[in-house]
């Protein structure tokens, strides 16, 4: 049972990676179900820096986005996907805004949720979670909500709190 990225992300995540393949990426199925978000990264030519500073931010002179290597390695994935979706969703920009600058806290906040958004999406790709939920449902059918939710975190390499929130979002379990 092998997904590619193309079959399982929706057409917004898909519209921002038009110059890639996604054909040709292949989600692993052993123990863990993780988009390599790191892969795509390189794909779309961008780099990635490790090291102490305590915000994620994209460089735009290198085309480096900067990650905190003092978050464990579900978070850091998330804030890579984040900064990532940060990077690749910025030209969305209502043009009132852009002749109005009172309303910069209002493009903040959009770009905040779209930049959570894409991050969720990539990484919980829903017919992902689909596929997982039935794997589940087969192997365990006995599991409880939290459960479930811890092990779409291991399995997935997504912050616990994530999951629940795109769970509650895509309203698999209710």
């Amino acid at each position: 049972m092998q997904y590619t990225y193309y079959e399982l992300f929706n057409d917004f995540v898909r519209s921002y990676f038009t110059s890639i393949d996604l054909k040709t990426y292949v989600v692993p199925h052993h123990h863990r179900y993780d988009i390599q978000i790191e892969s795509l990264c390189k794909a779309k030519q961008f780099n990635i820096a490790y090291g102490s500073s305590p915000t994620e931010k994209f460089d735009q002179l290198t085309f480096t986005i900067r990650i905190n290597d003092g978050l464990d390695d579900k978070e850091q994935r998330y804030a890579l996907a984040k900064r990532l979706g940060y990077f690749l969703t910025r030209h969305i920009t209502p043009s009132i805004i852009k002749k109005d600058k009172t309303q910069i806290g209002i493009l903040k906040k959009n770009q905040e949720i779209l930049a959570n958004k894409f991050a969720k999406e990539i990484l919980m790709p829903r017919n992902l979670l689909i596929v997982l939920l039935s794997k589940y449902a087969k192997e365990q059918a006995d599991m409880e909500r939290q459960e479930i939710f811890e092990q779409l975190s291991d399995d997935l390499c997504v912050p616990l709190e994530i999951v629940m929130q795109r769970m509650e979002e895509e309203r698999l379990l209710d």
